[in-house]
């Protein structure tokens, strides 16, 4: 495993569905292939703070 900076980066995402949410975390190892892995839930509400996290767009990218 490498040591040096990492290129890559896990997605949140966050889609309205009927009563709730359907939030997608996705783990991209190289940025120029697709997602290694991905896990999605439903959920009913989330709560503020994490509310915010989303901003505008409703997608977080968080450097690994």
């Amino acid at each position: 495993m490498s040591k040096g900076p990492s290129n890559g980066y896990i997605e949140l995402t966050k889609t309205a569905r009927s009563g709730g949410f359907e939030v997608r975390a996705s783990l991209y190892l190289d940025p120029r292939q697709g997602a290694a892995t991905s896990k999605s839930w439903n959920t009913a509400k989330l709560d503020a703070p994490l509310e915010k996290y989303f901003g505008r767009d409703n997608r977080v990218r968080v450097k690994v």
